[in-house]
């Protein structure tokens, strides 16, 4: 039987970084989750179109998997996940 590997449950289980100011931070992340409710002002994700999310604001409990290196925030909290590689 062969092993799946869930990354919604893993996410954590390698750090991350909680983010609670408009200051750029930059990792390696694989994933985010919505603490407060949040607006990103400028992201780097892997995502198509990633950059409609800029300026919108995501609600309070929201996860996007997602790898990218850059995040700025203009409100809110949220919590990046570092990623697996």
């Amino acid at each position: 039987m062969g092993t799946r590997r869930n990354d919604t449950l893993e996410q954590g289980s390698n750090g991350g970084v909680v983010i609670d100011d408009t200051t750029a931070t930059s990792g390696n992340f694989g994933g985010m989750l919505v603490v407060t409710d949040a607006v990103i002002n400028t992201w780097d994700s892997d995502l198509t179109n990633a950059t409609d999310l800029s300026g919108k604001t995501l609600i309070a409990g929201l996860y996007i998997p997602s790898r990218f290196e850059n995040i700025t925030l203009t409100s809110g909290t949220v919590i990046c996940y570092n990623d697996y590689e």
